[in-house]
């Protein structure tokens, strides 16, 4: 989390004191962003529940990545019923004592790992890491014989030549589909800054894809202009054809 969304949320907290104050972060277009909620909890000095309805709202504009709440007066460590809705959410939280500030990350016990939200880290999670995962939670296992995993592929590979994408998706299963079609689990490569391949998307249907860009992180995205125009390939699994 950087600062400046430290700032936020602490904003809000100081104006909600001494009262609980609750929100929720949110990954849009590759960035975390904060959204203030209403507490309806019936005692607020103590407690919060968080609006269903902010929930809902904010679920429609990003992909909700923790729930945050303060302390006041006390300190941010969580209290035996803060761990069992943080599991039963399943969902991490960020627990904020003030004004003694201090920060409590709470990890939900029933959390998996996401695919939304990744820290761009180049040959550990990236756009390829992002799409060998999600393909593998959906039972395909990609195969990259011309990369060396154990050694880390080359940045910048686009610049030498060379052309991972293209000359690996057929050993992979896949097809390229030349008739304008899109379907859910498509694979779509782009041309990222690039004349070669360089970048790999999902497609998840109503033009929206799953990817993660440099300097970002991942996200679902709308698939309008912007990016069609960077669409070399598109990419269909025997599975799915």
């Amino acid at each position: 989390m950087d600062n400046k969304l430290k700032e936020e949320i602490l904003f809000h907290i100081k104006s909600e004191y001494p009262k609980e104050a609750c929100g929720l972060i949110a990954v849009v277009d590759g960035k975390e962003k904060y959204y203030p909620c209403t507490n309806l909890a019936e005692n607020k000095y103590e407690d919060f529940m968080l609006n269903p309805k902010d929930y809902y709202r904010v679920s429609k504009e990003g992909d909700i990545s923790y729930v945050i709440h303060s302390h006041p007066n006390e300190s941010a460590s969580p209290s035996k019923s803060d761990r069992v809705a943080c599991d039963i959410m399943g969902i991490n939280w960020w627990i904020v004592s003030y004004p003694e500030v201090q920060w409590h990350e709470v990890i939900s016990a029933n959390k998996k790992p996401g695919l939304i939200g990744r820290q761009f880290i180049y040959g550990l999670l990236d756009c390829f890491t992002l799409v060998e995962d999600y393909y593998r939670d959906i039972g395909i296992n990609l195969k990259v014989p011309q990369w060396n995993k154990d050694n880390g592929y080359e940045w910048d590979f686009w610049e030498k030549g060379k052309n991972y994408y293209v000359d690996n998706y057929e050993v992979n299963g896949f097809k390229r589909i030349t008739d304008g079609s899109l379907k859910p689990h498509d694979a779509l490569l782009m041309n990222i800054r690039s004349p070669i391949s360089n970048h790999c998307a999902i497609y998840l249907g109503d033009n929206r894809i799953l990817h993660h860009l440099v300097s970002r992180l991942s996200c679902r995205d709308q698939y309008g202009q912007h990016y069609r125009q960077y669409t070399t390939h598109t990419l269909r699994h025997e599975k799915y054809c």
